[in-house]
């Protein structure tokens, strides 16, 4: 159904009745009802006897100091013209939807005007920001980190904190914490023991193979032999060359 202007459509009493902030009057020559605009900010309703004072306030508004002559936005709730819109979850008072003026919570949030989550806690739609799982520095999610604790050897790989390379993942049989410990210096990259190498420095003449304790391991490549310093040179070297000890 389809109303006049100044008019909304109650879908209970299925009637034309003046939308919100509006009083009506009866025409008395035409029987008519008309709409005219309450002169008192953010009112739902008013009447024709007093269009000063609201008889209800707009929804996020309250009375101040309980009268009704003069409304206002509750915290959390912020004026766009004629009404209240809700401030965003991380605000317990706002100016606009991006400008808090005090924060929801104090504890997970950074200071006003911003109040956003903390490194250690992401935005979840509430009050308090949620946490972030222990290795992530920052996050988007319970699940996906967007930053990791460098100082710990761990880096971002599709949304996970992984050891670094050249560390890798020990659990500490006390306790059962974990953390990044270093490979040998022989692996670029090793798993369970520092010596189970998954990839070898080719640059230390290094390649995978298995040692003499019948275990992964980064052995010399082909031509070369280790020394006392357990680096590898050239085998059978005959003068002073960049591959000899």
């Amino acid at each position: 159904m389809a109303c006049t202007a100044g008019f909304t459509y109650n879908s209970i009493s299925r009637q034309c009745e003046c939308r919100t902030g509006f009083y009506s009057v009866i025409q008395s020559v035409t029987n008519s009802t008309e709409c005219y605009p309450c002169q008192a900010p953010l009112c739902q309703t008013c009447t024709a006897s007093n269009t000063l004072v609201c008889t209800a306030c707009v929804v996020g508004a309250a009375p101040v100091n309980g009268n009704l002559a003069a409304c206002a936005c509750r915290d959390g709730f912020y004026r766009t013209g004629s009404t209240c819109t809700a401030c965003p979850s991380k605000c317990a008072t706002c100016q606009t939807a991006g400008v808090c003026l005090t924060c929801s919570n104090t504890v997970t949030r950074s200071p006003a005007p911003s109040c956003n989550c903390l490194d250690g806690f992401f935005e979840s739609g509430s009050a308090v920001c949620s946490r972030c799982a222990p290795l992530c520095r920052t996050c988007s999610s319970a699940t996906t980190c967007t930053d990791c604790f460098r100082e710990n050897n761990r880096a971002l790989q599709n949304g996970q904190c992984v050891c670094a390379l050249g560390f890798y993942q020990a659990v500490n049989p006390t306790d059962g914490s974990i953390s990044c410990a270093p490979c040998h210096p022989s692996c670029t990259s090793c798993s369970l023991l520092p010596t189970l190498c998954n990839n070898c420095d080719a640059a230390l003449n290094r390649v995978l193979g298995i040692d003499a304790n019948n275990q992964q391991a980064c052995i010399c490549r082909t031509g070369f032999i280790e020394n006392a310093n357990r680096q590898c040179v050239q085998s059978a070297c005959t003068g002073a060359t960049s591959f000899c000890a």
